[in-house]
């Protein structure tokens, strides 16, 4: 009669303490972690907010260019209704409209034509317009609409737009107005759209305000 003999294995484990070094070690890397992923979230949603825009200001200039139009934007706060209302302000975070200029007056009415209007956008960032003299670094004025003529070249910037030669500037912020996330779209009398931001304002001018 042959016997039987069961082997059992030791049983693998942790011990608390390697627990305990497992956690502390965790609790270190998210909290090296985190600042730098929200950082990265933001830098990768600013550029997509500011690309928006961009986007929508080059339009503005080569539809005016291939239509020999006037075509203006202006900050909206009802990019849904059927005829956008200008706000007058230099806030255009709350959306933004470009139509055709029919009758200069700085505001959508009944005769002008509606090419595209932005929502606003869902956080908390600011974009907000200025304007200042060529090669200056502080804003003297609030931009509340661009208009583009049939030369692709803009000397309206608004109401109160300064003596030329000027620049208008759309800047964007985040909610704590960190300067390291700060991005800007300026436009030239001529029509030149530039981005750039604190860290590029040296080597690509004009700076950001």
């Amino acid at each position: 009669m042959s016997t039987m003999h069961t082997h059992r294995r030791a049983m693998a484990g942790f011990t608390l303490i390697e627990v305990m070094v497992v956690i502390v070690i965790a609790a270190v890397l998210m909290v090296w972690a985190l600042p730098t992923y929200k950082n990265m979230v933001t830098q990768y949603r600013m550029t997509d907010e500011l690309a928006q825009i961009q986007s929508d200001v080059e339009l503005a200039r080569s539809s005016a260019i291939r239509t020999g139009v006037d075509v203006a934007m202006c900050p909206t706060a009802s990019p849904a209704a059927s005829v956008p209302t200008c706000t007058g302000s230099n806030e255009w975070n709350t959306g933004w409209v470009m139509y055709t200029e029919a009758n200069s007056t700085s505001f959508v009415t009944g005769v002008d034509t509606v090419l595209r209007a932005h929502a606003a956008f869902s956080g908390t960032d600011t974009l907000q317009s200025f304007n200042a003299l060529q090669g200056a670094t502080n804003p003297s004025g609030s931009v509340n609409s661009i208009v583009f003529n049939r030369m692709g070249g803009t000397a309206s910037f608004g109401a109160n737009e300064t003596a030329a030669p000027n620049i208008g500037a759309l800047t964007l912020n985040d909610a704590n107005f960190d300067a390291s996330t700060l991005r800007c779209l300026t436009i030239s009398e001529v029509g030149a759209i530039t981005v750039t931001s604190p860290q590029t304002a040296s080597k690509n001018p004009p700076p950001c305000p």
